[in-house]
């Protein structure tokens, strides 16, 4: 699923980030590891993930989201609700390692109970590059 790259590292001390929008009929977006976001190069520190849900997804239960790497896959967001009106979460790295390899990044959405039929999501993971590197 990756695309093969080591990650974005720019070469200005800038703030990087991976930015990728989902809808519930996105292929993949359900399963583990298949919601490919990007790729963190070695030696980021993940400063914090924002999701912002642009239409509230509808399975009649729960909507969680889970965004994380193919070995944690709740590393940055752990059940983040998808149900929430406009919803907007800024969550925090979570205490994530600092990778030693490039590293793919990726989300996961659980819907329970009848099928949803509606949803779209936004996912942000802000990030800094190892400029010692």
């Amino acid at each position: 699923m990756s695309s093969g790259s080591p990650g974005r590292h720019l070469h200005q001390q800038q703030t990087h980030y991976l930015r990728r929008t989902f809808a519930y009929s996105t292929a993949g977006f359900n399963a583990a590891a298949t919601g490919y976001i990007g790729t963190l190069p070695p030696g980021a520190i993940v400063r914090g993930t924002m999701v912002k849900v642009h239409t509230v997804f509808n399975s009649s239960t729960s909507d969680v989201l889970n965004v994380g790497t193919s070995s944690d896959d709740n590393a940055l967001v752990a059940a983040a609700d998808l149900q929430v009106a406009g919803g907007q979460y800024s969550i925090t790295g979570m205490d994530m390692a600092m990778p030693t390899a490039a590293t793919d990044v990726f989300a996961q959405w659980t819907g329970s109970g009848d099928a949803a039929t509606a949803g779209s999501v936004s996912i942000i993971v802000e990030y800094f590059a190892d400029n010692d590197l």
